[in-house]
């Protein structure tokens, strides 16, 4: 939605952050112009927000987790992805109490999947 933004021409400064080169366009830059005040980036998480906020919603009518944890780049944004996507779920769950369910990042981050393959590596390796 960023390169989406700086192609039709919208008032934001992600496309300055990174001399135009759509390329580099990526979450934690248009956090970056969010954090700036850039109206458009906020948008753009409140967006995205809601889209995940929908998903999210749907698990918890089904499976009941007390617990939400995201990883990646996009999570690394913290409250300005986390906000609208408790908004959303608090506006769309009824049938379970939304306020024990938490939505929080990733603690192991992007390292998560090689982290899990060591340990499963080692466990195999040392199991027998």
């Amino acid at each position: 939605m960023g390169i989406k933004a700086v192609v039709q021409g919208l008032t934001t400064s992600i496309g300055e952050m990174v001399a135009y080169d759509l390329n580099k366009i990526n979450p934690e830059v248009i956090a970056r112009a969010a954090n700036q005040g850039d109206a458009v980036a906020r948008e753009i998480f409140v967006h995205a927000g809601n889209a995940f906020g929908i998903a999210i919603a749907n698990v918890l009518v089904s499976v009941g987790p007390r617990k939400v944890v995201l990883g990646g780049g996009v999570a690394a944004v913290g409250d300005l992805l986390f906000d609208p996507i408790r908004r959303t779920i608090k506006e769309r769950v009824t049938i379970m109490p939304v306020d024990q369910v938490e939505v929080v990042a990733a603690q192991l981050g992007n390292n998560a999947g090689v982290l899990g393959v060591a340990q499963w590596t080692y466990q195999n390796l040392t199991s027998g």
